[in-house]
């Protein structure tokens, strides 16, 4: 059974524009269940990440792609998707171009 907590190895895939608001660290441990525990953790001891990938009512904003290993969060459970440890979370923005 899973133990809410146990601390949750989790590799961090961050786009350039995001990467510095975390100190370019590439894996964390946490006490983790979701996305959004990661994301508070992330906020908590880095200050200002949520601000960056939440809308105000702590949805995603629109324009992010966040997946959990192969797994598009938007079309999974959105910040209440389940990590579990060894995880990989990655983060795209979208780029302008043509």
């Amino acid at each position: 059974m899973n133990d809410v907590h146990q601390k949750k190895l989790i590799a961090l895939k961050l786009p350039s524009e995001l990467a510095p608001y975390v100190d370019d660290v590439k894996e964390i441990e946490v006490n983790a269940e979701t996305v959004k525990d990661v994301f508070e953790y992330l906020d908590t001891r880095f200050g200002g990440f949520n601000e960056r990938v939440l809308m105000d009512d702590g949805t995603l904003r629109p324009y992010m792609n966040i997946f959990v290993g192969k797994n598009n969060i938007n079309i999974d459970e959105g910040v209440n998707t389940q990590v579990k440890d060894g995880d990989t979370l990655s983060i795209f923005l979208p780029r302008a171009g043509g």
